[in-house]
């Protein structure tokens, strides 16, 4: 799909300026094969509008065709960035399959949506599953978006929060770039002492920050706020409650820059 297309750009990108390995994943989803077995399944021309029986041999072959340009289109977007890059198709439950290559990455990369027919700027479900559930990093973004290095990192002061300030600098180590912190709260006791923490960390690698405050926070507010920054990329905590399924759904469909989850 197109978003997935932007999310290869941007998986190009970031392995380019990390220094990393860019591996390709094409997965025959098993549900379509197993619905071609059922005799009442018949295929809508897309043209025509005629029905016509559909077998596994046609999806397979369709298949096949799909994996071969997403080959081709992976390997001239590395060939273009320098990196080094793998391929492999495999069959099965998309998002199972999704899940188990991530236990094997540093990152995963997703486009914020598949081939819906509508128009509307959801997260489609395979990326919501990957999302709330895979164990590495995950980013996600849409067509038309590109990484940019303006990041902004959501501190609330968890682990994972700590761990998305440590994912900032090694991405702003490698380039220029700029970052905000975002500050949860209103005591201004407890937020100077963050800030100090925050600037401390940072001094050991020759960077600073910008830092912007927010109370009650919630996804209108956080998407009001980053939106105005026009940042480049946005890292969550993956433990916050943002991220729960409703409300990261609204969140991405408010906001069009990527997300970067962190756990």
């Amino acid at each position: 799909s197109p978003h997935s297309l932007a999310a290869l750009e941007a998986a190009a990108d970031m392995a380019a300026y990390l220094n990393a390995e860019l591996s390709g994943l094409f997965i025959e989803d098993i549900n379509l094969l197993n619905l071609a077995d059922l005799p009442f399944i018949k295929q809508v021309d897309p043209f025509s509008a005629s029905l016509r029986p559909i077998d596994r041999e046609h999806i397979s072959r369709q298949f096949r065709m799909q994996a071969k340009r997403a080959r081709k289109k992976l390997e001239q977007v590395a060939n273009r960035a320098h990196i080094q890059w793998t391929f492999r198709v495999i069959r099965g439950h998309v998002t199972a399959e999704i899940m188990a290559a991530a236990s094997e990455a540093d990152l995963v990369i997703l486009g914020k949506a598949g081939w819906s027919p509508t128009r509307e700027k959801r997260l489609g479900t395979t990326a919501q599953k990957i999302l709330s559930e895979a164990p590495c990093l995950t980013l996600v973004l849409q067509q038309g978006i590109r990484l940019e290095l303006r990041v902004m990192v959501l501190f609330d002061k968890s682990e994972n929060a700590q761990k998305a300030l440590e994912v900032a600098v090694q991405i702003l180590q490698r380039k220029t770039g700029q970052l905000t912190v975002l500050l949860p709260g209103e005591d201004e006791n407890v937020l100077q002492e963050t800030h100090a923490q925050i600037n401390a960390f940072l001094e050991e690698y020759d960077l600073t920050a910008h830092y912007d405050k927010i109370t009650d926070i919630n996804v209108q507010r956080l998407a009001s706020m980053v939106n105005r920054e026009k940042i480049g990329v946005l890292l969550l905590p993956g433990s916050n409650h943002l991220l729960k399924e409703e409300s990261l759904q609204a969140l991405l469909k408010q906001v069009e820059f990527p997300v970067l989850i962190v756990r």
